[in-house]
């Protein structure tokens, strides 16, 4: 089978926040196996503006290796090979780390940023990820965070200390243990899995889902989903975001897995 997709996207600055310092990414190509494609959020942290630059360094980073080192990949092997692709994009995780951490050292301040990142092919997707930033999967009405939380919290939770619903409104939840640009040496997080046909694959930012608990984004992206298109979905849950005045950056991008079948 091909594998085409159904993507909404959108990155806005929260009720108080003069600059957006988030950035996502989306990059859709096509292979004899139907579309291939890279997703990613990022969220910036640091002063006024230098949150902002940190995210836009892992976006320019990655848009660079979709043009050049994937390309590479996916042109040299007969078969798709995830190994080769989480390699590769570990190395630009780490260099993505030590080029924010010398724009930190140039500018006399500590800037960082979150960043996960969705890469699928064919029926397999491959998951880079650092800090806080999530991404979700609904398959077969459920749903799951296919991330984990580099964070304050997200320790106190797994320690018994305090409770999920807590942790999303704790006062601490900010608070990151690992990030890009920050510490020489970071360990990121890998998942990997297959893609199923109707899958719904979500990559956001906290400032959009901390307002939102589990059943809102069922709510949303499987009954709302069946009534309205996905650009008309995602306005109305940025919309219930800020109505709940979330502060922070909101970014969101849903991808909606379509599988057609390929021509004898």
């Amino acid at each position: 089978m091909k594998t085409s997709f159904i993507v909404g996207a959108s990155s806005v600055a929260g009720t108080t926040k003069k600059i957006n310092q988030d950035n996502i990414l989306v990059k859709i190509g096509e292979s004899d196996e139907g579309e291939f494609a890279l997703f990613v959020v990022a969220d910036g942290m640091g002063g006024l503006t230098d949150g902002e630059v940190a995210s836009r360094i892992c976006i320019e980073f990655l848009k660079s290796w979709w043009d050049s080192e994937l390309a590479t990949i996916i042109n040299e092997t007969l078969d798709y090979k995830p190994n080769k692709v989480a390699q590769s994009l570990e190395k630009v995780f780490q260099a993505i780390n030590s080029h924010i951490i010398e724009y930190s050292q140039n500018i006399g301040e500590r800037v960082g940023s979150t960043l996960s990142v969705l890469f699928i092919l064919k029926d397999t997707f491959i998951i880079k990820h650092i800090g806080d930033s999530r991404v979700y999967r609904i398959q077969k009405h459920l749903l799951e965070q296919l991330t984990e939380d580099h964070s304050f919290v997200a320790q106190e939770v797994l320690a018994g200390r305090i409770g999920k619903e807590q942790a999303r409104l704790h006062p601490k939840r900010n608070i990151l243990t690992q990030c890009v640009g920050v510490f020489n040496n970071i360990n990121v997080f890998e998942s990997r899995g297959n893609v199923m046909q109707d899958d719904i694959f979500l990559l956001c930012s906290d400032g959009f889902y901390v307002k939102l608990s589990d059943e809102d984004l069922k709510a949303f992206l499987i009954e709302e989903e069946r009534e309205n298109d996905l650009d008309t979905v995602l306005r109305s849950m940025v919309k219930v975001v800020k109505d709940r005045d979330e502060k922070d950056n909101i970014s969101v991008i849903v991808i909606n897995i379509k599988c057609i079948l390929r021509s004898e």
